[in-house]
Parts: structure tokens; sequence; C-alpha cells
């Protein structure tokens, strides 16, 4: 189930022309500007980032600055009125709390950066209250476009040398970095606090980090990595590269601008290969591509990738990523149209838990609700695989409220008493089994004791106390 915080936002970086005769500005007051103009201003992209690249100007000819977007109640034409109100509150902040000289080069830098973040926050409510950066369906597609095949295999030299090279690595995050606008730290804080709070979170949170990871440095300058929530020292640094980056992703040369929801921190060198969690070893990359790489050498995984002059292989490359996709969802639409009561205790169990969900009227429990383990103190983790598939016989073989009362209960189990509250990782254990064992029948609890009672052990000798969380 796609959930507020990721929902798809079909405005961004698109261009929404309107017809002349529509009506579309008919309401807009004398002066405003005509269809004509604002197709115009299609074409130049107000803001970073547009098609032309860097920055643009409105249709009077001026660069767009902080102080124009608060004065001209005209130059945020090319967005829907949602996202002009939000840029135009980030940009009354940084005037108000900034101390901004209006024309300065200060000026136009701060009314850029904030026209190229807050152009991507919803309008919807993230999960935890407030606007968030919204995702795009090209930001999450893990198919690759042609010509970001095609950018990889060029720059593949410098990419591949990237991992393992310290003066190629900064060869390339300089490259990236050099798309956008640098700004001081004074103004990158600034531009944050503009925001609103749900999106901060989301910024301190990207790269899902947890027990390990890099949280800025204390007062006396060491590293802070103890942590197990997002910080404002990660949230500056994901801006300062988004902002540096100029919304462009690091794997490609195109000056098409995503969300800052749609990019990964990349590590450069990735940690399951020594490197570490810090600005240093990061770049942001769409979130699609990032993820098909997963850990692979970035030299090797560009090598995998087919060479874009062969007509076949590039046909064999995308008819297979369409018939995997066609599987996929084809396996959704058989398992949306079949009564799991129908099926045999037996059968179900061997389906996976993030398929079983589409059994069952999406039910999202079974692919979020649970504190993750090393996530951030984020509500996205899965249940234990195989008391997903316990929650699944609960579904098939009893009432909709005893199914909601062990949700409850689980949760209260994990989330309340073992996650926030310390409670002891035996008594987690204990009580989660007793929730399933209780309700289930006992043939049903006989198919998945063995592992069940495996996975209590390893719980046990991984949390010989309490949670990671409640450690910190």
């Amino acid at each position: 189930m796609r959930t507020k915080q990721h929902q798809t936002l079909e405005y961004a970086d698109s261009r929404m022309p309107r017809g002349e005769g529509t009506g579309a500005t008919s309401h807009l007051p004398k002066g405003a500007p005509k269809d004509s103009q604002i197709r115009s201003s299609h074409a130049n992209a107000v803001g970073v980032g547009g098609p032309g690249g860097g920055a643009n100007h409105c249709r009077k000819g001026k660069p767009c600055s902080a102080t124009c977007i608060v004065r001209n109640e005209y130059c945020l034409v090319d967005f829907p009125e949602p996202v002009q109100q939000e840029i135009r509150k980030m940009a009354s902040y940084l005037v108000k709390h900034g101390n901004i000289e209006g024309g300065s080069a200060r000026d136009e830098q701060l009314g850029a950066a904030a026209i190229l973040t807050g152009r991507h926050l919803t309008q919807e409510s993230g999960s935890s209250g407030g606007k968030i950066f919204g995702t795009t369906k090209p930001g999450q597609s893990r198919q690759l476009a042609i010509h970001e095949i095609v950018d990889l295999k060029k720059n593949r030299d410098l990419l591949g040398d990237a991992e393992f090279n310290q003066k190629a690595m900064q060869a390339w995050q300089k490259d990236v970095n050099s798309r956008g606008v640098a700004l001081a730290r004074k103004d990158l804080e600034l531009l944050l606090n503009s925001m609103p709070q749900a999106a901060q979170r989301q910024l301190g949170n990207s790269g899902n980090p947890g027990k390990g990871k890099w949280y800025g440095v204390d007062k006396e300058g060491n590293e802070i990595t103890n942590a197990n929530n997002g910080s404002k020292a990660r949230a500056l640094a994901v801006l300062d590269m988004y902002v540096k980056q100029g919304g462009t992703n690091a794997y490609g040369n195109s000056k098409r601008v995503f969300s800052p929801a749609d990019f990964d921190v990349e590590h450069v060198r990735p940690a399951s290969k020594g490197g570490l969690d810090h600005p240093s070893n990061w770049v942001l990359a769409r979130s699609g591509a990032q993820r098909q790489r997963a850990d692979t050498e970035l030299g090797k995984w560009i090598d995998s990738l087919p060479d874009p002059k062969d007509r076949g292989a590039i046909r064999a490359y995308y008819d297979k990523a369409a018939k995997a996709a066609r599987g996929k969802d084809a396996l959704k639409q058989v398992l949306a149209s079949m009564d799991p009561k129908s099926m045999t205790d037996e059968a179900l169990i061997k389906i996976s838990p993030s398929n079983m969900k589409y059994l069952f009227n999406r039910d999202s429990f079974f692919v979020s609700g649970l504190y993750g383990l090393g996530s951030g103190g984020r509500l996205t983790n899965t249940q234990p695989a195989v008391f997903g598939r316990a929650y699944g016989l609960a579904r098939k073989n009893l009432p909709e409220e005893s199914a909601s009362e062990i949700r409850s209960e689980v949760k209260r189990v994990w989330n309340k008493n073992w996650m926030e509250n310390g409670g002891s990782t035996k008594d987690m254990v204990r009580d989660y089994i007793k929730i399933y064992k209780d309700r289930l029948s006992p043939e049903g609890f006989k198919l998945l004791e063995p592992e069940i009672t495996k996975w209590g052990n390893e719980m046990m000798a991984k949390y010989p106390e309490t949670s990671p969380r409640a450690q910190s």
C-alpha cells in the first residue's frame, strides 16, 4: 500500500500546460500573465535545474530571488497553487530571519534553493504530521532509462575508480556538487529551518540511519554514531548535497530535477566493503538506480549493463525488465482475486508475507507497523517473517476482530514494551510467541513452531538484554 509519506507527486518536475480559452487564469486579477506567457515560462522553467539548467529568469527578465518571491505574486506560475504556497512560506521565512539584501547574490541563491526544495513538498501530510517531500515514479523506478545507461557507460572509469581511489571519489563529488547552489553554513541552516518539521525529519533520516551511522559531531569534535534517530546535522549534510547537486542524479549527466525523497544516500564505497557512513563518502543517487546496484562494485555493475549502441542487447534488457514487472503485477492480481479461506494452511504459509498482504485486502501490517531494528526509529519494519506467516494464518482462520486484537498486542509487545520501555528480549520473545500460540489452532501453530523457536533463540543471542534502541 502506498502511504501518504510515499505518495507519488504527479506534478513533480512536470510542465502542466494550460490551453488558451480554458479559463485556467481567468480568476487572476488584472495584470496577471496570460496563458501564452505561462507556456513561454515553461520553456525556461523558473528556478535552478530547469530544462535550460542554471539560474533561470522570470517573465520580467530577472533572476528569481527570495525577496522577489515574497514581493511578486505571479512569479511561481509554473507550479500548482499548493506548491506556490509552500515555496512562498519558505521564502518569507528566509527574508524575515535571514537579513537578506534584496537583489544580492545571496538573495538569488536562497531564492533558487527555496524553489528547488519547496517544489517537491507534498500536498498531503506525512505519517508524523506536516508536509514532507514526495516521491515520483521516475525517481523510484528500478528500470534504467537509456540516457542513464549511456551516462554510466560514458563515466565508467571515473565512477568505477571512485570506489577505491580517493582522488577519483573527490573528482566525482566535485563534478556533481558543481551543478547547483553552494550555500554558506548559516544559509543552509536558514533554508532547513524554513521547511516544515516533518520534511526536516525526513532529511535527517535519509539513508536509514541507525546505530553506527553518522549524526554529526559533538562539542568536542567527536563523531556521533550512537544515536538511533536522524539528526539535524545529518539533515544539513543531505540538504547541502541536494542543493549542490541541483536536485540531479549523481549517476548521470541529465539536468532533470528529482525530489529529495527520490534519492538514496549513496555510499561511494559500500559499508559492506569498509566504506564509512559519512558525508565524505556520500553522493545522492536516484533511488531506483541505487537500489538496483545494491552493494555490487560500481564498475562491475556498469559493465553488466548492455551496450547502448547494441539495439538487440538493449531490447533484451528492457524485455527482461518488463517481463519481471509483468510477473510481479500478475502475481499481485492473482493473489488479490483469491479467497485465502479456500487455501490450506500448508499452502498459505508458503507465500511470502509481503505477497500475502494482497490476499487480505492489502493489509499493511504484513509490511509495516513495527519499529525497525536500525531503521532510525521509524515505523517501517515488517513483522519477523515467521510471525508474518503466523499473522496470515490468524487472518485466514479467525474473525476480523481477533486479528485486530493480535495487531494491537504485537505492537504493544514489540514497540512499547521492548523498543520504547527497554523490556527484556527474553520477555518479548515469550510474549510474542504466546500471542500466536494462544490464538492459532494447535495444528496451525505446529506448522511454524520449529521456525518460531529458531527465531526466538537468535533474537536472545543477538540482543541478550533489550532492544538496540533502548540500549542507546
